[in-house]
């Protein structure tokens, strides 16, 4: 809710933490994974927050979900 309403603020660092916080960026780990499903499908899949984010943090996400398509057996 706090991400629609601050949509004009959302930046790579933001969506950095939400990686972080939905559990599918972690360096201590090879491939890319999800550890935290509820938290992947409010954060990054409510496509609705970064609808009017700015047009390198769609390639961001977007490139993220690809690698995290490609490397799911």
């Amino acid at each position: 809710m706090h991400l629609k309403e601050k949509r004009n603020l959302l930046n790579t660092h933001i969506l950095y933490l939400a990686f972080s916080l939905a559990g599918t960026v972690d360096a201590g780990r090879d491939a890319a994974s999800i550890s935290t499903l509820s938290a992947f499908e409010d954060l990054l899949c409510d496509l609705a927050v970064w609808h009017n984010a700015p047009g390198e943090l769609h390639k961001s996400i977007f490139d993220h979900f690809y690698e995290l398509l490609s490397e799911s057996r």
